[in-house]
Formats: structure tokens, C-alpha cells, sequence
């Protein structure tokens, strides 16, 4: 799940459609896969209908942009493996450390957050907070909607 900002709205309407399409076509595939074959889905396929496909419409569009982090993410390895290999990109405004400051990128530790609301249900609302006073303070979409599909997407995996 991402939060963020695209100035122009008539692009941001076109991505987020597109993104939804992608992601419900996704979702069905996900239904009939495997357990075992349910995480490969979530993560990587789900990257690639978000940032991949952002990142390649910024540039066919020509719409100026620049790259947040500098570094290059391994969606297969753990966050802190990411933040020790410190493997850099040749764009990026800030190194990992800097860039959580800033924003929280959800989709690594999606598994891990499924699983704390069954295991530590403490790690996850702590979680759940933070993302809530995120969305509030941004005013961009309905606390209540969000929330409640939240809930029932952690409570059907």
C-alpha cells in the first residue's frame, strides 16, 4: 500500500485505476495459487503493478520526478538484510536510514504484520496507529473504508 502525493490529478486518477485493475486481476490469481505460492504474489507481483509501472509511466509521460531513496531493495530479504547490503542506486535523495524519516514502505513487512495480528496483537496495532494518524493528517482517503477493508483482507488470509 503506498501514500503519497502526485500533483497532477487527471495522472493520479489514470495510475490509481490502472493499480486497482492490476491488483484485482492479481487478487484472483493469488486465490487459486497454493499457500506456498501466495507470498511470491502479494510482494512481487504487487511491486511490479505499483512502482514498476509508476516509475515507467513517469518517464513515458515525461513528468520530472525524482527517486526518494538511493537504494536498491531486495524484496526477497528481510528489511534490515536491505539496510546492511546498503547496495546503492545512481538515484535517490536519501540512504535507507534517512528515508525513514520520512515514509514507511509497507509491502516487505506485509507477511509479518498478518502474522503479528495473530501472534502479538500489540506490534500490530502499534502499526496500525501509526498508518491511521498518517491518513488522517493527509485527509486524502476515508478512515472508516480503509480500516474496515483492512480488517477483513488481514482476517480472510
Amino acid at each position: 500500500m503506498s501514500l503519497f502525493y502526485l500533483p497532477d490529478p487527471e495522472f493520479a486518477r489514470k495510475y490509481g485505476k490502472k493499480v486497482l485493475e492490476n491488483h484485482r486481476i492479481l487478487t484472483k490469481i493469488l486465490k487459486k495459487l497454493p499457500p506456498s505460492k501466495k507470498w511470491e504474489i502479494s510482494a512481487n507481483h504487487m511491486i511490479l503493478s505499483e512502482q514498476l509501472m509508476l516509475k515507467q509511466w513517469l518517464v513515458k509521460y515525461k513528468i520530472p520526478h525524482e527517486t526518494l531513496t538511493n537504494l536498491v531493495w531486495d524484496c526477497t530479504k528481510p528489511p534490515h538484510r536491505c539496510l546492511e547490503d546498503e547496495v546503492k542506486a545512481d538515484q535517490g535523495i536519501w540512504n535507507l536510514k534517512e528515508s525513514l524519516l520520512y515514509y514507511k514502505h509497507y509491502g516487505v513487512e506485509e507477511t509479518y504484520l498478518k502474522e503479528q495480528y495473530h501472534k502479538n496483537h500489540i506490534v500490530y496495532e502499534t502499526e496500525i496507529n501509526y498508518l491511521r494518524r498518517c491518513i488522517i493528517a493527509g485527509k486524502l482517503v476515508d478512515y472508516d473504508d480503509f480500516f474496515n477493508g483492512l480488517r477483513k483482507y488481514v482476517n480472510e488470509i
